[in-house]
């Protein structure tokens, strides 16, 4: 690990857990678009996803996936931070305050558990 990526992880607002569910992607800026990928891992904030094809920095994507221990799809707005190939870091934008009671309880069951 090189230090300024050392830096960027210890900086991190939240802790990331591994997750791999399938997402739909949506496209607003592109005729709504759909792509489907793979989820990585989750935090408070936002998503770390795989998808095969190229996505902007700071596009505004529609992402929609059923998180487990949840039994409700999620369908929540976010903007691409960065990407590595075909891995972006997606952060959740003004998600609703149930889709946030929804996320922070997964992500605290997955604590326990990783």
């Amino acid at each position: 690990m090189f230090l300024s990526d050392k830096k960027k992880y210890e900086l991190r607002e939240w802790g990331r857990y591994e997750v791999q569910v399938r997402v739909k992607i949506t496209i607003p800026n592109e005729g709504n678009a759909i792509w489907y990928g793979q989820t990585l891992d989750i935090s408070k904030g936002g998503l770390r996803i795989f998808v095969p094809r190229e996505l902007e920095k700071d596009a505004i994507v529609i992402m929609e996936f059923s998180l487990p221990y949840s039994w409700k799809n999620i369908e929540i707005r976010g903007v691409v931070r960065n990407r590595n190939s075909f891995t972006y870091g997606v952060e959740f934008v003004e998600p609703t305050s149930h889709q946030q009671q929804i996320i922070f309880r997964v992500c605290k069951t997955l604590e326990l558990l990783q």
